[in-house]
């Protein structure tokens, strides 16, 4: 690398970022989750599964345990995965042990309790999956459950990666990357990191981008640099997106261009502005869902005063549209204390999209008291009920939520289940 270009690496090193995070919480869906029934067939399944499971069958828990997990076609519940999941684990099946593990790492359904999280993923690892191996080593690489050990989380990542895992390629890389559990090896790092990168994993293709702009364990090439942190920020990562910023701000391996570079900041959450979650639902105090099959709402003064009429003889479709309307504005003054009443009427008759919109509206506090318990419970109902997208959304509001407060809004979902009909 001749001076300059180590001069240039010293200086975007200052501001670029490296994403070293582990990959997030293991999820308690695990990969058994694939074979849990699609949304019209839980119901038989569960009828099926019950009797099965109850009897001890270890494979009928384990399924049992994931539609309950999964929260689709079900109202998610943490306590009966944990219950269901935690059976089948005892049996040794390894799925199970390693869903199980997840629940108690997280605290979801059960009491928070790394060490028995780590024996858990001990166990389900042992048996040879490499997702299960990876969990193991995040555990130590993290410090989760027992003192943090990058030497042996190597050991499992190195594991997990001889079998091809993405994500253990990714993290053992940036072991070797920093050398802690391991000896550095840019070389090696390298390797792992491209590995892994080009199978689409977001942390991989970041970091490999970063060892591009350094010259590290490969020759310095910000184009092919800029090109790994898009992909990397395409997939929502934020640390790329600050990265493609910086290099779009200084001109390093693509054309110096300000607005591009001051939206990827914005986008990556630089500059104290709001970052950009992912979550845009949740954060756009404008955007609220509209149920597909109706046709869309008339905002006219005669379709206004019809669907107030019908609204205010109790029909809940009418109801749903006239809080839409007020919700967003359309043909109307934005009312959003309305709104919420009259969504708060369709989703106790039963209109999925409505619990979608109350739910939004606590999350958000408009027009209601923020109540992420609340929100995130009626947004619940509306994954139960099976409404598209729902279950992706409160999958996302439950980011903002605490374990204790995913757990009390489980508890509080399934109190108003049996007062809200199915449609």
């Amino acid at each position: 690398m001749t001076s300059v270009g180590r001069a240039a690496a010293g200086l975007i090193a200052t501001v670029l970022t490296l994403a070293v995070a582990s990959a997030g919480t293991a999820c308690a869906e695990g990969p058994a989750a694939s074979a849990v029934p699609e949304i019209a067939d839980v119901a038989t399944a569960l009828a099926r599964l019950r009797p099965l499971a109850e009897a001890g069958d270890a494979e009928a828990q384990k399924q049992l345990g994931w539609i309950h997990a999964r929260g689709v076609g079900v109202l998610q519940d943490h306590a009966a995965a944990a219950h269901w999941l935690g059976l089948a684990a005892r049996q040794g099946d390894a799925e199970a042990q390693n869903g199980y593990a997840a629940l108690l790492a997280a605290g979801l359904g059960v009491a928070r309790d790394g060490a028995a999280a780590l024996k858990w993923y001990a166990s389900a690892a042992k048996q040879g999956a490499p997702e299960h191996q990876f969990d193991l080593g995040r555990m130590y690489e993290n410090g989760e459950g027992v003192a943090r050990d990058p030497a042996q989380a190597a050991r499992w990542y190195a594991l997990a990666a001889a079998q091809g895992l993405a994500d253990a390629e990714a993290s053992l890389g940036l072991l070797h990357q920093r050398g802690e559990g391991v000896p550095r090896d840019p070389a090696r790092a390298f390797e792992l990191l491209q590995a892994a990168a080009g199978k689409g994993q977001a942390r991989a293709q970041n970091n490999l981008a970063l060892m591009y702009v350094r010259g590290e364990g490969v020759a310095q090439d910000y184009a092919t640099a800029a090109g790994w942190f898009r992909k990397a920020a395409d997939q929502g990562l934020k640390q790329a997106m600050t990265n493609l910023g910086v290099m779009y701000e200084n001109g390093f391996g693509v054309p110096i261009d300000e607005a591009a570079a001051a939206e990827w900041y914005r986008r990556g959450g630089r500059q104290g502005t709001a970052p950009d979650t992912g979550f845009a639902l949740i954060d756009d105090a404008t955007d609220y869902v509209y149920d597909a099959r109706l046709q869309p709402p008339g905002a006219d003064g005669g379709s206004l005063a019809a669907h107030r009429s019908a609204a205010e003889r109790g029909d809940p479709v009418a109801q749903f549209i006239l809080a839409y309307l007020l919700a967003v504005g359309l043909g109307v003054d934005r009312d959003p204390a309305a709104a919420a009443t009259l969504f708060r009427k369709s989703a106790r008759a039963g209109i999925a999209p409505a619990m979608t919109n109350l739910g939004l509206l606590h999350m958000r506090g408009q027009g209601v008291p923020q109540d992420f318990v609340l929100g995130y419970g009626w947004i619940m109902l509306a994954a139960a009920a099976g409404e598209p997208g729902s279950a992706e959304l409160r999958d996302a509001a439950a980011a903002r939520l605490t374990e204790a407060q995913i757990n009390e809004a489980q508890r509080l979902a399934a109190v108003l289940m049996p007062a809200v009909p199915r449609r």
